[in-house]
C-alpha cells in the first residue's frame, strides 16, 4: 500500500497558498497603515494588518498540520512495511527460543526436537540472508525519514 499523497498535497499546497496570500495582503495594509494621516485612519489600517497577521499565522498553522497529517501517514505506512516484514523473522525467533529451552541432551534423544533443530536451521540457512538484505533496505529507509525529520524540523525553525 502506498502513502495516498493525492489527497494530502492539494491541502499543503492550499494551504501554503493562503499563506502567501495572507502575508501578501498583511504587507500591503502595513504600508497602507503608513502612509495613513489621520489617526483614526492609522489605527483602522494597523487593526486591518493585525487582522491579516492572525489569517496569516492561521494558514501557516493550516499548512503545518497538513503537512503533519501526510508525514503521519508516511509513518504509518512504514510501519506496516516494517510488520510485514518482520513476520518471517518473528517466526525464526520463536523457533529459536523452542530449541533454546530444550537441553541439548533432550535434542538428541526425542526425535521430535532433532526434526524441530533441522527445520529451524534450514529456515536460518534461507533467511539469513533474506534478513540481512531486508535489514540493509530498512536502515535505508529509516535514514531516508530521519533526513526527512530533521528537514521539516528545519523548515518549522524558520
Amino acid at each position: 500500500m502506498a502513502v495516498d499523497r493525492t489527497q494530502a498535497d492539494p491541502d499543503l499546497a492550499r494551504a501554503r497558498m493562503e499563506a502567501r496570500n495572507a502575508e501578501a495582503e498583511m504587507r500591503r495594509l502595513e504600508r497602507a497603515a503608513d502612509r495613513a494621516r489621520g489617526q483614526a485612519a492609522k489605527l483602522a489600517a494597523e487593526r486591518q494588518a493585525a487582522a491579516a497577521a492572525i489569517a496569516a499565522s492561521e494558514a501557516e498553522i493550516s499548512a503545518a498540520d497538513a503537512q503533519l497529517r501526510q508525514a503521519e501517514r508516511l509513518v504509518a505506512w512504514q510501519r506496516q512495511q516494517l510488520a510485514e516484514r518482520q513476520a518471517p523473522v518473528a517466526s525464526l525467533v520463536a523457533g529459536i527460543a523452542t530449541m533454546g529451552r530444550t537441553p541439548p541432551i533432550l535434542g538428541i534423544a526425542d526425535d521430535a526436537s532433532l526434526k524441530e533443530f533441522v527445520r529451524v536451521r534450514a529456515l536460518l540457512d534461507t533467511t539469513l540472508p533474506v534478513i540481512r538484505e531486508r535489514t540493509a533496505a530498512l536502515s535505508g529507509s529509516w535514514r531516508k525519514a530521519a533526513g526527512h525529520r530533521r528537514q521539516h524540523a528545519r523548515r518549522a525553525k524558520i
